[in-house]
């Protein structure tokens, strides 16, 4: 495995831990009982979309704090599966971050998702060359 590409591997999940972050990523909208509705904004490590039957954003902000401690480790120690669970992982993190679509759709969460996949399409050929080889 080329040196480069350990490194390459963590851009993908540090953007989409820093979209995370952001205040705005994860809106929800309440009715005031008037016909109004009130748009309250949180991040994705807030744990008031969760309290609210949204458990995409914390559920993808957890896979992906995961998968930078497997790709940080894997700089350290590279075995074989440690990337495969990291790809599990990325699978599972673009599950979750897909059904937060089905909420509510905004930039930042079309943004995470989007990165997520560029960052398991990178990851996969790694596993799959490596997994056929044995």
């Amino acid at each position: 495995m080329k040196k480069y590409l350990k490194y390459i591997y963590l851009i993908f999940p540090v953007l989409a831990s820093i979209l995370m972050l952001m205040p705005h990523a994860v809106e929800m909208n309440f009715s005031t009982g008037n016909g109004e509705d009130l748009i309250c904004y949180y991040s994705y490590y807030s744990t008031m979309p969760f309290g609210y039957g949204d458990i995409g954003p914390l559920l993808t902000a957890v896979a992906t704090i995961i998968i930078l401690i497997g790709l940080a480790l894997n700089i350290f120690y590279f075995k074989r599966y440690i990337l495969n669970g990291v790809f599990v992982l990325y699978i599972l993190a673009i599950a979750f971050s897909v059904f937060h679509l089905f909420f509510n759709a905004n930039a930042y969460s079309i943004s995470i998702t989007v990165i997520l996949i560029l960052g398991a399409l990178l990851l996969a050929p790694t596993c799959i060359v490596k997994a056929a080889n044995e």
